[in-house]
């Protein structure tokens, strides 16, 4: 059988991860393609650490491409105006190269894996031009992030509802990776009956990384605690709240470091790191690939997320590594982090009670490797790529997960 993922991704992140661990382990004698836009940032990435996938690549002309190019407000206002007028034409011109492309190809099933939903626009083209080629199965739209309500622009948020009402009848149903982001999609008011379905994130680490260790490439004391975060320079990841936690922490204990890596700019965050009283303390780092060895020298995980947490990724990374995660109880986290067992999950707008939490373990060596006993454990039995990987492979050929 020839399975196809299809994705359009513009930026690094977490759709990466997911296609990398989707294809990182062979469990069937299908024959797998991802086929990606041919500018997609991560692609390398996902080459260097997937098997059993063949790659196809499309380069179709794409609104979204341009949206995530750096533009001032009045820039983006303009685009936005003449996007949502012409959008009709755009999306049908899209429509038809995939229609052709997919009469080339000649696939048995397919995925489409979107970043949210409603997403990109060429994701949802290739939904609907895949029903012109192969109406007897049907796709399922994979999304990772929650369902936007409806758009600032009228004329947009009508052609997109209206693709919605072609959409519902177009595939099997949607899959996303946590409960809560699943059912945002019944905020979508023409795909409230769809199938949905949830398979939380699979993980695995390459244990041939090379090692790296924080205390030693920041000269810091033998004594020393790590705190890691790993994200998107993106205030919705609580770097604002995580700062006011390390004020509390390093008032009880100095030899406490924050060490923060991701992507985007940094601009803004370092402005608040520098205003704040726990600057020397906190260091702001550039996305590292090989974030097994990250999570190996930190003491503790924290993950201080606003909002718009679907799933919590490196919740899990620290898990399989034996680490116990302190986080906001934001989006899925809960779902993946059990309270009190295997870590803390705190209120997003009480900081000093995540510094509490933290403190709390740093202090208390036997709590933490019990629940970081419990972490692993839980990884086990519910987030490994295997897993993840026979649920979607079930799903897509059998339209079922067991």
């Amino acid at each position: 059988m020839k399975i196809a993922y299809f994705v359009e991704n513009y930026k690094r992140g977490g759709v990466d991860t997911f296609i990398k661990n989707l294809t990182s382990k062979k469990i069937s004698n299908d024959i797998f393609y991802l086929i990606y836009n041919k500018n997609n940032p991560g692609i390398n990435y996902i080459k260097k650490k997937s098997v059993n996938i063949r790659y196809l690549h499309y380069s179709i002309f794409s609104w979204d491409k341009l949206f995530n190019k750096k533009m001032n407000y009045i820039s983006l206002f303009i685009c936005k105006t003449i996007y949502s007028i012409l959008f009709p034409l755009t999306f049908c011109y899209q429509i038809f190269r995939l229609v052709v492309f997919f009469k080339k190809n000649n696939f048995d099933k397919l995925m489409v894996i979107n970043g949210g939903y409603p997403g990109g626009d060429i994701c949802l083209a290739a939904t609907i031009a895949w029903l012109q080629i192969n109406p007897k199965n049907k796709p399922w739209i994979n999304f990772h992030n929650f369902a936007l309500k409806k758009y600032k622009f009228f004329l947009l948020d009508f052609y997109k509802n209206q693709i919605d009402k072609i959409i519902s009848s177009s595939i099997m149903g949607f899959i996303s990776v946590s409960k809560i982001c699943t059912l945002s999609i019944k905020s979508r008011k023409y795909l409230k009956k769809n199938k949905l379905f949830t398979i939380y994130n699979g993980h695995y680490f390459d244990r041939n990384n090379k090692k790296y260790s924080i205390k030693k490439n920041f000269d810091l004391p033998q004594n020393s605690k790590i705190l890691l975060m790993l994200a998107e320079y993106d205030l919705r990841k609580g770097h604002e709240y995580i700062i006011k936690a390390m004020e509390k922490i390093i008032a009880s204990k100095k030899n406490v470091f924050l060490f923060i890596y991701g992507y985007g700019d940094k601009s803004l965050i370092e402005g608040l790191v520098l205003k704040s009283p726990s600057n020397k303390n906190i260091f702001l780092n550039d996305f590292e690939e090989n974030s097994a060895s990250l999570i190996s020298g930190c003491d503790l995980m924290v993950i201080p997320s606003q909002q718009y947490e679907s799933f919590g990724y490196t919740a899990i990374e620290a898990m399989s590594l034996k680490k116990v995660v302190v986080a906001t109880n934001s989006g899925g986290l809960p779902e993946v982090i059990d309270d009190k067992s295997t870590g803390y999950l705190v209120s997003k707008n009480k900081p000093n009670l995540f510094a509490k939490k933290i403190l709390y373990l740093l202090d208390n060596s036997t709590t933490l490797k019990k629940m970081a006993n419990k972490s692993y454990l839980t990884y086990k039995k519910r987030f490994t790529n295997v897993q993840m990987i026979k649920n979607y492979n079930n799903l897509i050929k059998h339209n079922r997960i067991k």
